[in-house]
């Protein structure tokens, strides 16, 4: 929650000034964060439904009923637990708190005071791009 309540007693003088540029700022790059972090949000929540099939909490994945489509084959592959013999959607989740602390570090200004971090953010949203493209069915 963004307001004076959000920081605890200690923190809160240090974090007022931050918290409050963050969540009430309107700038073009703070807006362009929200909506990656929503977007990366959205794909943890589809993750999330895949996690809970390969670890047996779902005995059926939720999907349209389109004709192209078959999540349980492709979740339960062999190939969805080929890294450390973990499904993959776990790691998918765990790369995607990644981007969203990437998302939410540094001030609202960040682009010109440390812009490493918008940079690495980039870098790595471009490399879970490809590297999602070169490992999906589609492109073989």
């Amino acid at each position: 929650m963004c307001g004076p309540g959000a920081a605890s007693a200690a923190g809160r003088a240090a974090t007022r000034s931050g918290s409050a540029t963050i969540c009430g700022g309107a700038s073009a790059d703070l807006s362009r964060r929200r909506r990656a972090t929503a977007l990366t949000l959205l794909a943890t929540g589809a993750l999330a439904v895949a996690e809970a099939y390969q670890t047996g909490l779902l005995r059926r994945v939720p999907e349209p009923w389109l004709p192209w489509l078959d999540a349980e084959r492709v979740d339960a592959s062999g190939e969805a637990y080929h890294l450390f013999g973990t499904p993959d959607a776990a790691l998918g989740i765990a790369s995607f708190g990644a981007t969203l602390v990437l998302h939410g570090a540094g001030p609202a200004e960040r682009a010109e005071t440390q812009p490493w971090i918008p940079l690495l953010a980039a870098a790595k949203t471009v490399g879970d791009a490809r590297r999602r493209r070169s490992s999906s069915s589609w492109s073989r």
